[in-house]
């Protein structure tokens, strides 16, 4: 699934920009502390 990993690189992308809202969200997904 492209569309999987352009996901996933784009949330990479805003990982770096927006570390505290992504950070966040990525624990929702990936309760990971």
């Amino acid at each position: 699934c492209l569309g999987s990993l352009v996901c996933f690189l784009l949330r990479s992308s805003e990982l770096r920009r927006a570390k505290k809202r992504e950070r966040e969200k990525l624990a929702c997904i990936f309760p990971r502390k």
